[in-house]
């Protein structure tokens, strides 16, 4: 593969990842919490599970940085977005060359 070929799965890879990382935003609302009764039905605790997932390295980091240094919310927020968009793209490219892959080894002759 080119780099021209690289460079273009990296920018579809980008592009995508923005409405996934809206909805996951989203999402977070309704992630599963220990011993809070909730009533979201199955595919909303699913897609906040999944969210949950994707933002979770980013999670701690913020809870450290909230308990240590206090600093604002929309600081917080904007660190834990922006980590998960960062992993959202990771995920798509993996799958994107996944896929690739796959297609490759299927159709080789």
């Amino acid at each position: 593969m080119s780099l021209k070929g690289i460079r273009r799965w990296i920018l579809v890879a980008v592009i995508v990842a923005v409405p996934l990382e809206v909805l996951e935003v989203a999402m977070l609302r309704y992630v599963p919490q220990t011993g809070v009764p909730q009533n979201p039905s199955l595919w909303l605790r699913l897609g906040g599970a999944a969210a949950a997932l994707i933002h979770a390295p980013w999670l701690p980091l913020s809870n450290y940085l909230c308990a240590r240094f206090c600093p604002p919310r929309a600081v917080l927020w904007t660190l834990v977005i922006s980590g998960g968009y960062l992993d959202t793209v990771i995920v798509v490219l993996s799958t994107i060359i996944l896929f690739r892959l796959f297609r490759n080894v299927l159709y080789a002759r």
